[in-house]
């Protein structure tokens, strides 16, 4: 039966029917082939090699005489189908590596966190973090009326409001007068009258009147 085997065996290193890569050695065995580091590729200052051992960011070195093949980092090796080891990204993402306010992005061999709209990256700490950016602090990062507006930071965002007396969305050119006079809803005693002004109103005594302070009182 061993002889039968021989006999009809195969030699995939000399027939070319292997798929070492050009940085690896072919090695006949019984049946089948290994790749290994060639030592040519080996440097005499770190005794490491570049090595295609079915994919790539793969590295070799020497340990007691024995070649060695490991992964590069952030990067894990995955057996193919074909047996041979290949290395293959480590998605960090899925530990959720990055801080709150930030989204973690996988990127080959490695990760990078992005902040949130409305949030900015800070080292001020030991550890990167995302700040809620002040987007009040700053004309020119909000969007809210300079003059009748008023600018409410939030987490991430922030938030525009008129000014008392005026409606609107608070927005630049969004905010409008509320006329007082024209509603019932003035203090204005009866010897006086409705000015209207923006954003609130004035009570002025009639001709013939003068403000107390309290009331408008006739002129004797």
């Amino acid at each position: 039966m061993q002889q039968d085997l021989l006999k009809t065996h195969v030699d995939e290193c000399s027939l070319g029917l292997h798929d070492c890569s050009p940085q690896q050695v072919c090695i006949n065995t019984v049946g089948s082939f290994i790749c290994e580091c060639n030592q040519a590729n080996l440097t005499s200052i770190n005794n490491k090699c570049v090595v295609d051992n079915g994919g790539i960011n793969m590295y070799c070195y020497l340990m007691d005489s024995v070649q060695i093949c490991e992964c590069e980092k952030g990067f894990e090796i995955k057996s193919s189908s074909n047996s041979l080891q290949i290395c293959e990204d480590i998605d960090e993402c899925k530990s959720n590596p990055c801080p709150a306010n930030s989204i973690c992005k996988n990127l080959n061999g490695s990760f990078t966190c992005e902040c949130l709209a409305g949030f900015i990256g800070s080292r001020a700490t030991d550890h990167f973090e995302c700040l809620d950016l002040d987007e009040c602090s700053s004309s020119c990062l909000n969007t809210c009326d300079a003059e009748y507006g008023l600018c409410i930071n939030q987490p991430g965002s922030y938030e525009c409001q008129c000014k008392q007396g005026l409606y609107g969305n608070g927005r630049q050119n969004g905010c409008f007068d509320i006329n007082e006079c024209l509603s019932n809803q003035t203090k204005c005693h009866s010897n006086s009258k409705c000015l209207n002004t923006i954003g609130s109103y004035e009570c002025r005594c009639e001709d013939g009147f003068y403000n107390t302070g309290m009331d408008c009182e006739e002129i004797n």
